[in-house]
């Protein structure tokens, strides 16, 4: 289970994805750091505000609009 680094990589397995090129969103932060931990990129989506999140969501990807 999350935090533990086993769930983190066998998803990025699963994707044939390298875990440097994934990023991992989640809304409790001890998820994110178990992410960022394993060599992810993690983000915290705070579900307080939920519009704020969006926009800096779409600002780190460079999501314009």
């Amino acid at each position: 289970r999350k935090p533990a680094p086993q769930p983190y990589l066998a998803v990025a397995e699963a994707l044939g994805a390298p875990v440097d090129e994934c990023l991992f969103i989640d809304d409790m932060p001890i998820n994110v750091r178990g992410a960022e931990a394993v060599g992810m990129e993690g983000f915290h989506f705070d579900v307080a505000d939920p519009e704020g999140s969006i926009e800096d969501l779409r600002a780190r990807l460079g999501v314009v609009g």
